[in-house]
């Protein structure tokens, strides 16, 4: 806030406003710092006790589908009609002889291969038997060869097309077991998709990502940043199992002192290298059942010594299934590697420029030595003028970071910045 506003609104006077001095502490800003501090976390294979329609559909596939030709309905029953007609000789529906009120179909679904089989040899396919109940006691709900289906009676709609042609029916639901058999899986021939509700346990087969951060802060100690990256792994693990229903074999023997464990990390004791090394475990739930994968900024990979330079990229951890339950870093750790290697000024009153994919208002780029991990007077006495992008200004801010995309940079002590303003003669 300025004591007063500056006035650049004469239109015969043009003004720039440049960097004069800058003073920071060395060292002050954060050993983990915003925009370097992000953590991948992959899951795949997750066994779960149900998927959600809205994150994954399941369809069959086949090429062609019947309804089996069973029995004739009661003429009287004023159910079966087409159009306003009742249905006269129908072969599609079955009474169930025990409940004049049961109502069964055969749905029967074959590839293009077996269907073309003759008649007689055994053609192989994919039955599938559901009920129309009315009863209240029923629920709606009966077991056929493991296979159920809670439907009330369907439109007739859906089986126009005749028996050997008919339309899919609005909703099947099939066990797990069941629906990964071949028979059910896509191939070129295959011309007819039905989405289906799979129920009981199964396995996501899809990859699941989710990415997490380690809170910035000036971490003291190596073990205290570590403890601070196995807290949010697990959060994201947990996360992802919670979102996606993990079955409850993925959350056995993982609690310690009230926290889910999955991944732990430390430093290895154990090791015969003198410099001791970071070392990452996986709990018995994860090894045996699904592969997981978790990447490291390069920031981080270069503290905990993954890499040996903050430019490498290590990529993706991967745990896998069965495979290696705990994995070492390459070097020792050190928190303190990753300093500053430049500095970006930022200032809200200076025209905005293309800096990156965006459009900030950069006053000025300053690289830092590596080992002071000061500004050389060199660079700082060479003056940049920047164009001013407003007429009256009442406040300035003015912020510092890291690198071009501008998140601010947090310092444990106080900065100062010299600004100098000059009109264009």
């Amino acid at each position: 806030m300025l004591n007063q506003s500056l006035e650049f609104d004469d239109p015969n006077d043009e003004w720039t406003v440049t960097l004069g001095e800058t003073y920071y502490l060395p060292d002050s800003w954060y050993n983990v710092r915003e925009g370097f501090n992000e953590i991948q976390v992959s899951i795949q294979n997750l066994p779960v006790t149900k998927v959600d329609v809205e994150t994954k559909k399941y369809y069959i596939y086949c090429k062609y589908m019947t309804i089996e030709n069973i029995a004739i309905p009661d003429k009287t029953d004023t159910r079966f009609t087409w159009n306003g007609d009742k249905i006269v000789d129908d072969g599609w529906r079955e009474y169930d002889p025990k409940d004049p009120n049961l109502i069964c179909f055969i749905l029967r679904f074959y590839t293009k291969e077996e269907w073309e089989k003759p008649w007689g040899v055994g053609k192989s396919c994919y039955s599938y038997k559901y009920f129309s109940v009315d009863k209240a006691n029923y629920g709606g709900l009966k077991y056929i060869h493991d296979y159920r289906q809670p439907w009330s009676w369907p439109d007739m709609s859906q089986l126009e097309g005749g028996y050997s042609n008919p339309k899919a029916p609005t909703q099947l639901s099939i066990h797990y077991s069941n629906f990964i058999k071949d028979c059910l899986k896509k191939t070129s021939d295959d011309d007819m998709r039905i989405e289906v509700l799979v129920y009981g346990n199964r396995v996501y087969d899809e990859e699941l990502v989710v990415t997490t951060t380690v809170p910035p802060n000036q971490y003291p100690t190596v073990e205290s940043l570590l403890a601070s990256i196995q807290r949010e792994l697990n959060f994201a693990i947990k996360h992802l199992f919670d979102k996606y229903h993990a079955e409850s074999s993925m959350y056995e023997d993982t609690k310690e002192n009230g926290r889910w464990v999955w991944l732990d990390l430390k430093i290895d004791t154990k090791s015969i290298n003198p410099l001791k090394i970071v070392q990452i475990t996986q709990s018995d739930a994860l090894h045996s059942k699904i592969r997981l994968k978790i990447k490291y900024s390069r920031e981080l990979q270069f503290q905990l010594g993954y890499t040996d330079y903050p430019m490498l990229d290590l990529g993706w951890i991967t745990f896998g299934r069965n495979m290696n339950a705990t994995i070492h870093a390459m070097h020792p750790p050190d928190i303190y590697r990753n300093t500053l290697r430049s500095i970006w000024v930022f200032c809200d009153i200076v025209q905005p420029s293309h800096v990156g994919k965006n459009k900030l208002p950069l006053l000025r780029f300053l690289p830092v030595d590596n080992s002071t991990h000061q500004i050389s007077y060199e660079v700082a006495s060479h003056l940049q003028f920047k164009p001013i992008g407003r007429n009256s200004i009442e406040t300035i801010k003015v912020w510092l970071a890291e690198d071009e995309r501008g998140i601010p940079l947090i310092l444990s002590a106080d900065s100062y910045i010299q600004l100098i303003f000059n009109r264009v003669e």
